[in-house]
């Protein structure tokens, strides 16, 4: 799935958009190691799915934007799940090459 912010359909204040805003703070924070930061971004994106679950039982514009929210978030955490792996993956391979040493 694209992210919404790439086909130009993500406005300010929408449940898109605070999935794109925690996906950017997921990935700083992933980036950068900060795995306290990184809990709490998970906190608020557990937060964010319930409340978007809630919003796409009922019928209408809201519904829609909160399934596509919904399928938007589950990418973002796939993407990023692989992200963490591939980190994880590195700091192994340097605590091995600083033991070998």
């Amino acid at each position: 799935m694209s992210e919404p912010a790439e086909s130009g359909v993500m406005l300010a204040g929408t449940p898109l958009a605070a999935v794109a805003e925690l996906d950017r703070d997921e990935r700083e924070a992933i980036s950068s190691g900060d795995w306290a930061r990184l809990g709490h971004v998970l906190d608020r994106q557990k937060e964010l799915w319930q409340r978007l679950l809630q919003s796409a039982g009922h019928d209408g514009v809201r519904a829609r934007e909160a399934a596509a929210a919904l399928a938007y978030l589950h990418a973002v955490r796939r993407r990023n799940h692989e992200l963490i792996a591939t980190e994880t993956d590195n700091c192994r391979r340097l605590l091995a090459a600083a033991d070998c040493l």
